[in-house]
């Protein structure tokens, strides 16, 4: 199974909205389950930088990621969870339409792949946290 769809995923359908406990232990793969515009923005982040990328959803074989400016919302979400999940260089993952989107992934280790800012982002970021250690 590929990681579009998730590895080692269960399927819970919650037509009355989400249980206020978890039903079984995770992972939960819930992409498919939200409603959705047909694409998967994928925020990488650096620091403070956050750069995104438009992915069609489900994934279409020969269709390119588009790099895009993500809103201030998004930048907003994705530095919370970087910060609750202490992170500093990771991935976010969002679904969802008309300005209603749901977190289906936090990754620690992203690739930052179709984000040709993201290496001059990243060195910057290790830069400064090494000169505050000093």
């Amino acid at each position: 199974m590929s990681g579009a769809e998730g590895r080692g995923a269960g399927v819970l359908a919650c037509p009355n909205g989400a249980p206020k406990e978890p039903p079984f232990p995770g992972p939960w793969h819930v992409e498919a389950q939200l409603a959705n515009d047909g694409f998967d923005r994928k925020l990488y982040v650096a620091g403070e930088r956050v750069f995104g990328l438009l992915k069609a959803w489900p994934r279409e074989e020969n269709a390119s990621p588009m790099p895009f400016e993500p809103p201030e919302k998004m930048v907003d979400l994705a530095l919370r969870v970087g910060r609750a999940v202490d992170l500093e260089i990771y991935g976010v993952d969002l679904v969802g339409r008309d300005g209603v989107f749901g977190i289906v992934d936090v990754n620690p280790f992203p690739g930052f792949r179709g984000i040709p800012e993201a290496g001059q982002a990243i060195a910057d970021h290790i830069a400064a946290r090494l000169s505050e250690a000093g």
